[in-house]
């Protein structure tokens, strides 16, 4: 099971310009892809990364590389899913809102600091503050966070994954979701 805990970030002014430069090169590639993807009706990872890649590496020489990996994988996730639900698009899918799923490689979290690669090679470094829902769920495997923006303000979506406990026979109690009242 996994459990997302939304913490808000403290980021240096300095910092923010080049997360908003990230963001705008990570919509371009993305983007990129997608066109590509919704032309040659292609979602082959390794057909899409042999096309596109050096493409994207050009036009945008400070994204980095684990970046626009993630730009691709994220824009052929989504038109596959619009193929799995039947949607039948007349354009190539638009990044309306950007958020970027950072990996091991590209993030980390030691105590109340997320670093995570930005433009320019350096990593930004932001603190959070910590609240008891979160330090509950610290001693969980962290898998990979998420950083978006809402109403100018950096958000990351720290997502754990628990390990269910099995439950012991004799002690379980079945719940009919749709009964409103108890009898």
């Amino acid at each position: 099971m996994h459990k997302v805990v939304l913490a808000k970030l403290g980021i240096q002014e300095c910092d923010k310009l080049r997360l908003q430069a990230t963001f705008s090169d990570y919509k371009t590639a993305w983007q990129t892809v997608s066109d590509y993807v919704f032309k040659h009706k292609c979602r082959n990872r390794s057909k899409v990364h042999h096309a596109t890649y050096k493409q994207v590496r050009e036009a945008l020489p400070n994204l980095s590389s684990a970046l626009v990996q993630q730009a691709r994988n994220d824009a052929i996730a989504k038109a596959k899913s619009a193929n799995s639900n039947k949607h039948k698009l007349e354009t190539a899918p638009k990044l309306k809102r950007i958020s970027i799923c950072f990996d091991k490689r590209t993030a980390s979290i030691v105590g109340n600091t997320i670093s995570f690669t930005a433009n320019g090679g350096k990593r930004i470094k932001a603190e959070f503050q910590s609240f008891p829902f979160l330090e509950k769920h610290r001693c969980f495997k962290l898998l990979a966070p998420v950083i978006f923006c809402r109403d100018g303000q950096y958000w990351a979506a720290l997502t754990f994954e628990i390990l269910e406990m099995p439950v012991k026979a004799g002690f379980v109690i079945g719940v009919d979701m749709g009964l409103r009242i108890l009898a």
